[in-house]
């Protein structure tokens, strides 16, 4: 179900809830790879059996597993049940298949919350449910989680089909059923006088009425995974690659697939706020995916990109300030303490790319000025309680003030500017970060590289570029001496995938060369351990694309760093409507020159308003 058979680890010995791969049921509303938030949903766990209901209760080996975009199938061994599933806009259908010849039986759990096998910070319970058998065989109802309602509705095909409904293993003969703070598992079975079923569940934070529209005027089965994969395949054409093998291609475009996975568009039904066309959520990690998916999202995907930021622009209006995670969840504070600030990189970089309208600049600046504003006085009284925060806040601050300046805002220039002149106070003597403060999955060393606006006085507190050269190189392990407890995570996390680029900075482009070919090489692979880390809601995935296409974004920043390109040539279809094709010259490992439309490009850096008018990026590579 869900997350895999991996217990939650921060970097201790790896453990699993049970030998070898099982399968409990085809669970909903799952996240794409995050770590110990605490909220993990998995919703309506659906499971296919064919005689006794206990037999829906167990874990189950399987077979035949095989994926793409859009649909998933395997095989139930024991029972020999083919599983295929597929989903639409807000409904998942699934197809069953007995083939020993009995009618299948389909059991729904209701009341799971979590990850199954583990109690306290992976579960939880739901604080409110309804459900009901319907005189047609179907369920309806709502569940109540994290405080969020959601109603669902679930109907059977291919034949006849008869609910009822079960609570703490035990099949009742109530035809309804009303549990407020429920303690049991509860849920439903239909069962049916097919070999091969369709069970199609819609779902609605709106009314159960919506969650049966959504059920019923889905199509067959095999209509509605061409409907998807139809649209996974327009999402995925946004990029085409050329000269590459079909063993990258594949790593490519898989990791692609895991960008694109969230955030989840859910126009007209927020769970926040009424009377919105639009809606985004599940930002379940927003400090893993603000550096990278984001701004891959925002660079080729206008809707999307739009959709986020009249979420934040709304969400910041409504709630005077930002998150760091907004879940199908009522608590906005969830892992709080990770990061500050990051909505408003979010809004900048859409605001980079053409995505903040005129109209919307008066509610952007409100908005920022606000969150910002939480942590001003710490700032300013050197009390704020991570060195990496007072980066954030400081980072920002100046991205806005520069920004304010631009747009004649003078009063909000000078708020801003104040308030970054303090980013030097994160620093100690070394030119590392300070020592004093607390690191979220790492040290000191995995955040002091962070890009800064202001280039000199960095190399000045770094001790000069020599200095700087020599602390990377140790980071990275050019060079012995520093315990391996310091080292570079090796692109299986976010604490400090952009770090490689900060070589730019200090005349160590080859050094950049060698690392992400190394990482984009060795690390990604295609199967189920393709990913060398958590995905963390497709950072890291994002991580790799970027590397692939040789750019990398500087989030809160209007430049693109400028790597190396995996494939020879890209062309990537921007939210401007330009296209931009990515060559790579010559076969050597490392760029000679890059140039933009007939220019060579000086320093490895290309302006993100450059990128976005779209032409050719041709680097040429060194024999």
């Amino acid at each position: 179900v869900g997350y895999g058979n991996h217990k939650i680890n921060c970097g201790k010995e790896v453990k699993c809830f049970f030998e070898g791969d099982k399968i409990f049921g085809f669970s909903h509303f799952t996240h794409s790879g995050v770590g110990g938030i605490g909220i993990y949903y998995n919703y309506l766990v659906t499971t296919p059996y064919l005689k006794r209901f206990s037999q829906s209760q167990r874990l189950k080996e399987f077979d035949e597993e095989r994926a793409e975009p859009g649909y998933y199938t395997c095989r139930l061994t024991e029972e020999d049940i083919r599983c295929e599933v597929t989903v639409g806009e807000k409904v998942a259908i699934h197809r069953y298949t007995s083939n020993t010849g009995e009618p299948l039986k389909i059991a729904v759990d209701f009341s799971n919350n979590g990850l199954r096998q583990q109690k306290e910070v992976l579960y939880s319970k739901a604080s409110d449910a309804k459900m009901k058998v319907n005189a047609d065989g179907s369920v309806s109802g709502f569940i109540v989680m994290e405080g969020v309602k959601l109603y669902f509705y679930i109907a059977c095909q291919n034949g006849k089909s008869k609910g009822k409904l079960w609570q703490n293993r035990r099949v009742l003969q109530e035809k309804s059923l009303r549990l407020e703070y429920p303690q049991d598992k509860f849920g439903c079975i239909i069962e049916t006088n097919s070999v091969c079923v369709e069970t199609k569940i819609g779902f609605s934070f709106e009314s159960e009425k919506n969650a049966k529209n959504a059920t019923l005027e889905s199509e067959s089965f095999d209509i509605e995974v061409a409907k998807t994969k139809a649209a996974w395949e327009k999402r995925l054409c946004a990029i085409e690659l050329y000269g590459v093998s079909d063993e990258d291609k594949e790593i490519f475009y898989s990791n692609y697939y895991h960008t694109l996975v969230k955030p989840c568009g859910w126009g007209g039904e927020s769970f926040l706020w009424k009377e919105e066309d639009i809606f985004f959520f599940d930002f379940a990690t927003l400090w893993d995916i603000y550096k990278t998916q984001l701004p891959f999202l925002f660079t080729l995907y206008k809707d999307v990109g739009r959709g986020v930021i009249k979420t934040l622009l709304r969400y910041g209006k409504e709630r005077n300030g930002l998150f760091n995670a907004l879940l199908i969840s009522t608590d906005m504070n969830v892992e709080s303490q990770q990061a500050c600030c990051l909505g408003c990189y979010v809004l900048y970089d859409g605001y980079t790319r053409g995505l903040i309208e005129t109209t919307e600049l008066d509610d952007m600046f409100a908005v920022v000025k606000s969150e910002i504003s939480v942590y001003a006085e710490d700032v300013e009284k050197g009390t704020i309680e991570k060195t990496t925060k007072l980066l954030d806040v400081c980072m920002i601050a100046e991205s806005f003030a520069k920004l304010s300046k631009k747009l004649k805002r003078t009063e909000d220039a000078a708020y801003f500017a104040k308030i970054a002149k303090k980013w030097t106070k994160a620093y100690g003597k070394s030119g590392l970060l300070k020592t004093r403060y607390p690191y979220y999955e790492g040290n000191r060393w995995n955040y002091s590289f962070r890009f800064v606006h202001d280039l000199e006085k960095r190399i000045e507190i770094g001790g000069g570029k020599e200095n700087i050269l020599k602390q990377l190189d140790a980071f990275f392990g050019f060079e012995e001496g520093n315990p391996t407890r310091n080292r570079f995570e090796g692109f299986n996390n976010e604490t400090d995938m952009e770090t490689p680029y900060f070589y730019h900075y200090v005349g160590g482009y080859d050094r950049i060369a060698k690392i992400v070919d190394e990482c984009v090489n060795v690390c990604f692979r295609t199967g189920r351990d393709g990913l060398p880390g958590n995905n963390d809601s497709g950072g890291l995935s994002a991580c790799y694309l970027w590397n692939f296409l040789g750019l990398f974004p500087i989030s809160g920043q209007n430049d693109f760093f400028l790597g190396v390109p995996k494939a020879e040539k890209a062309v990537l279809h921007l939210t401007t409507g330009k296209d931009l094709t990515v060559r790579s010259i010559g076969q050597g490992k490392e760029v000679e020159k890059v140039v933009f439309n007939g220019n060579e490009i000086d320093g490895y850096t290309i302006s993100i308003a450059e990128i976005m008018q779209g032409g050719e990026l041709a680097f040429y590579k060194r024999k």
